[in-house]
């Protein structure tokens, strides 16, 4: 089983869940044990399983984790298997023997380029982290020309039509783009012919992949037992339990994602697909393009169907990861609206207890989205923090001068 158990000492806690929080948010398969460990079962038991199943054993080496005889247990087991061992130095500390003739990375000098060099190493799922690298081998040559979604029974966004606001579907792979309405739930995402949402050419989708329900105006995701998994905002989740939808969040499915919006959309269910050239699917797909800004127009914009941000009609390249997106979404959503530390750690990772959401990770994802924006426009502060850990958006109108 492709899967990456990470070994290290309760006192390099904080800096274990922020990198691991990050590899998630990249599509890696992490084990850890904070995360992986259900409620009532011996912790021995289960770091044995997993040491036993995983492929790659990421040992976070710090003064603390070379002292520490779990930690040196959890590498020999390792080495003994002949699992792939990646050690990480967190701070320098004297290297175990068994370890100093293998290759490492030194997250003490420069954090962004050993996390890159990381990343690199590490088996990851397929684009809609759903699933494995070498999975990907199962999915039949797609054309690129073909639409993404059939739609038998939720009405289709197309053109010259009455709008109203509601939940909104939006597809997307690398190129193509659709739109799709909830008018009624529960809403059945899968390859089965009779879903209703159905995704074509797509072999690692599940023939009944996801489940979307509704309760007191509040939506909800259900993976329901899916081969290849489902990601919100890029953790997996777990099969058979109800996850809250909101505006903007992102569900991957294998080779396509979907958003969660509230847009415009049919108030009158279409009776037929809109299919002009007679092949029984929707030609409602076409490609996206950032927008030319406005005088008067704010200066950053961002799209949630792309997660792309703009700066004055520029687009950030690289763009940002999911959590740094996910942070200056919340912030860009409320309009200037104070987001309080709590509020930050829920939305931009939904999957993970808010308490295990360390005050450090949040201020660093800040300080990133601050540089970030200042590489396109120095002269105007956007992300301002006010008060222990909380943020607000202070947006600039583009003017003449632009």
């Amino acid at each position: 089983m492709k899967l990456v158990f990470v070994s290290y000492s309760r006192k390099d806690a904080e800096f274990v869940l922020r990198l691991a929080a990050e590899l998630k948010q990249h599509a890696v398969p992490i084990w850890l044990d904070q995360f992986d460990i259900p409620l009532g079962q011996r912790w021995d038991v289960a770091i044995e399983n997993a040491l036993k199943e995983c492929s790659h054993v990421l040992a976070v080496l710090s003064p603390a984790a070379v002292n520490s005889q779990n930690v040196l247990d959890e590498i020999g087991y390792a080495i003994d298997e002949q699992k792939i061992l990646i050690p990480i130095e967190l701070a320098d500390c004297e290297i175990p023997f068994r370890l100093r003739r293998i290759q490492r990375r030194r997250f003490q000098d420069n954090y962004a380029a050993a996390f890159s060099r990381l990343l690199a190493v590490l088996p990851r799922r397929g684009k809609a982290t759903g699933m494995l690298d070498e999975a990907v081998i199962e999915q039949p040559g797609q054309d690129a020309q073909q639409p993404l979604v059939i739609d038998r029974q939720i009405a289709v966004v197309g053109p010259n039509t009455v709008h109203t606001t509601v939940p909104l579907l939006v597809f997307q792979d690398d190129t193509r783009r659709t739109h799709t309405a909830i008018t009624r739930t529960p809403v059945i995402i899968g390859r089965g012919p009779d879903c209703d949402i159905v995704i074509i050419r797509n072999s690692a989708v599940s023939r009944s992949h996801i489940r979307i329900t509704a309760e007191h105006r509040t939506y909800f995701l259900e993976d329901l037992g899916s081969r290849n998994g489902t990601a919100l905002n890029g953790v997996i989740v777990s099969p058979g339990y109800k996850h809250s939808l909101k505006p903007g969040y992102r569900i991957d499915l294998p080779g396509v994602y979907v958003h969660f919006e509230m847009g415009a959309a049919p108030a009158v269910p279409a009776r037929k697909l809109d299919d002009t050239d007679g092949d029984g699917l929707d030609d409602a797909v076409r490609s996206w393009t950032v927008p030319v800004p406005m005088l008067g127009a704010p200066a950053v914009n961002i799209v949630n169907t792309t997660n792309a941000v703009t700066v004055k009609g520029v687009a950030l390249n690289p763009p940002l990861t999911m959590a740094q997106f996910r942070f200056l979404q919340l912030l860009f959503n409320e309009s200037g609206a104070v987001c309080t530390r709590d509020e930050i750690a829920e939305f931009v990772w939904p999957e993970t207890d808010k308490e295990w959401v360390s005050d450090y990770v949040i201020d660093n994802v800040a300080q990133t989205v601050r540089q970030r924006i200042a590489e396109l426009d120095r002269d105007w502060e956007y992300i301002l923090r006010e008060g222990a850990h909380s943020y607000r958006f202070n947006n600039r109108p583009l003017q003449r001068s632009v």
